[in-house]
């Protein structure tokens, strides 16, 4: 007999029972790697929702465009805003997020996963 669940529709402490309840040398090394991934993520989230959180609407919208790669420039065009207007944005999303790099940011990246998050 066939079960009626899909591993998608787990919750994570679920799949980890799971595999605790199974013996671990019979569990593919790409099942923890992607675990241990995903782990990770939430992990982020968990620890840095409250900076996310600080943001407001339109620096949450900024910070969209930013993960999308678009320049001051770009955001200005886009928005309909100074350059500096946008340039200034991202100076504050970056000090209440804690980033110093762009690249730092990109991690907030799953924040907007599942959101209807507009940038348009």
């Amino acid at each position: 007999m066939k079960p009626n669940w899909k591993i998608e529709h787990l919750q994570k402490e679920e799949i980890l029972r799971i595999i605790v309840d199974i013996k671990i040398e019979h569990v593919p090394e790409y099942v923890f790697k992607e675990f241990n991934k995903e782990a990770s993520k939430s992990k982020f989230k968990e620890l840095n929702e409250h900076y996310f959180s600080a943001l407001s609407g339109r620096e949450k919208q900024i910070l969209g465009l930013i993960i999308q790669n678009f320049s001051n420039k770009e955001i200005a065009q886009k928005l309909h805003i100074a350059f500096n207007t946008a340039r200034t944005h991202r100076k504050n999303i970056m000090r209440k997020l804690n980033c110093n790099t762009g690249n730092e940011l990109m991690h907030y990246s799953i924040f907007f996963k599942n959101e209807e998050q507009s940038c348009d």
